[in-house]
């Protein structure tokens, strides 16, 4: 019997992200991805449901940082503690990704945008762009000027989801799939931000993946 191989991510936007990379990679083994409706779900409910998964063999999470990186840390320590008092991850998270075996279960943590930066999803998606594109430049730099005369309404740890939802509705069509950003060469994987998640993925689920 097959074992059972998770990941849980915040929200839709992540799932389809999450599986474009997946489809556009050579990830080739199955699992199961879920968007949990916020990361206070993932934590308190969606974490601990899997947790009790008979023939649960992998539990990885994909989440955001937001405004306080360190914050962010210490409460998943919490919540995987709460799982199990055994379960003691490392005082600090590997910049690379963080894969963790206890209790015959192998758990694997990211932390958007890079493990070590406050941030979300789109900080990530943010370095995927071409540096040669143009109207994300301008973007940038329009957004840059809104800034400067204090007409943004947005917080400031929302700078990239306002830049790249700006750069989104810009598109042909306008505010297209996110799963179709890296089909239609808009971002790129081939660069060393998509190459550390990926290599993180596979590490993880050595040797490749698919979604359900």
């Amino acid at each position: 019997m097959a074992k059972n191989k998770i990941i849980l991510v915040e929200g839709p936007t992540d799932y389809f992200f999450v599986k474009a990379i997946f489809d556009s990679s050579i990830i080739k083994k199955k699992i199961d991805l879920k968007h949990c409706k916020g990361y206070p779900n993932l934590m308190s409910h969606e974490l601990r449901t899997q947790y009790k998964v008979d023939e649960i063999e992998i539990i990885a999470i994909i989440v955001d940082a937001d405004a306080d990186f360190n914050q962010r840390w210490t409460d998943i320590k919490q919540h995987f503690l709460s799982l199990e008092p055994s379960i003691t991850l490392p005082t600090d998270i590997d910049k690379n990704g963080l894969i963790h075996f206890e209790n015959d279960i192998t758990f694997g943590i990211w932390i958007m945008p890079n493990n070590k930066s406050e941030g979300m999803l789109e900080n990530f998606m943010e370095n995927l762009v071409p540096k040669e594109d143009q109207l994300f430049i301008k973007v940038k730099s329009t957004i840059t000027e809104i800034e400067a005369q204090q007409l943004n309404r947005y917080k400031p740890i929302h700078k990239s989801k306002a830049t790249m939802r700006t750069w989104l509705a810009l598109q042909n069509p306008p505010n297209g799939k996110i799963e179709l950003l890296i089909e239609d060469n808009l971002l790129t994987t081939n660069n060393e931000t998509c190459n550390t998640f990926v290599a993180w993925l596979n590490k993880l689920f050595n040797p490749i993946i698919t979604t359900t």
